[in-house]
């Protein structure tokens, strides 16, 4: 028997049919050349080399792909992994000052600790909208993950 959806969906607007129907399938998923997990050179490359890769990766995988579990994210933005350690520290990131601080440079190396556990992107069957046809990722450190620490994931949304 399907689950009612929590009541803080249905008074923020966010409720839906249930059931909804997922349909999984097996597809190619390759990084972004400027992804921070990506074994790519992508600090050696120049912006024609990243650009012409970027076009590689949407032709081979099909492009943007809305909905997701675990694999290389579709960033809408820039790479949120950096985010999530940022915030989970404590440094407030609505704008570029939280990026900018000392605090900052020191905790970027363990945004590459964070993985994407899923992504969820707008969706006119479903009737998902976040904010400006956006993207919602929930994303974990791999050693929280081992724990099944989910209760330390971090949800970040991009809109385009």
């Amino acid at each position: 028997m399907p689950l009612a959806p929590p009541q803080e969906l249905e008074d923020a607007g966010l409720a839906f049919d249930l059931p909804l129907r997922l349909e999984p399938r097996l597809g190619v998923c390759l990084p972004d050349p400027w992804d921070r997990r990506a074994p790519l050179p992508a600090d050696e490359w120049g912006q024609e080399q990243a650009d012409d890769y970027a076009v590689l990766r949407e032709r081979l995988t099909g492009g943007e792909h809305a909905h997701q579990v675990e694999g290389h994210p579709w960033w809408i933005q820039n790479d949120a992994r950096l985010e999530a350690e940022l915030v989970t520290h404590g440094l407030y990131c609505g704008d570029s000052r939280g990026y900018d601080s000392p605090e900052a440079r020191r905790l970027e190396p363990g945004a590459s600790a964070w993985r994407l556990l899923w992504q969820i992107g707008s969706d006119d069957q479903t009737g998902f909208t976040w904010g400006d046809g956006g993207n919602l990722y929930l994303l974990l450190r791999e050693q929280d993950l081992r724990a099944c620490r989910f209760d330390r994931a971090w949800l970040g949304l991009q809109c385009r």
